[in-house]
């Protein structure tokens, strides 16, 4: 079975997420962009659940600065995906 986690940075700790927004509206002109969210989603197979749930606090997440949660409210949102193509470095995996 495939478990998955969806990670987020609590409000303050969020640090990328208001990069991010600096940076579109500053360099792209994205002067109507009022906020932007980062969300890590994480999928493991191949361990229990148990061992899974572990992991969600220790290994995917850090629960003093980050809400980790099995789905995210995306409604009312405009979302994209990035994803590292295989043989490129991804530091998270």
């Amino acid at each position: 079975m495939v478990y998955r986690v969806f990670v987020e940075k609590k409000p303050g700790f969020a640090h990328e997420a208001e990069t991010l927004l600096e940076e579109a509206v500053s360099f792209l002109g994205a002067r109507n962009l009022k906020r932007v969210r980062v969300i890590n989603r994480y999928d493991a197979e191949g361990i229990s659940e148990t061992i899974f749930k572990q992991a969600v606090g220790t290994v995917f997440s850090e629960p003093q600065v980050d809400l980790a949660s099995e789905t995210v409210d995306l409604e009312g949102s405009v979302c994209f995906a990035v994803e590292y193509l295989p043989g490129q470095f991804d530091q998270r995996a």
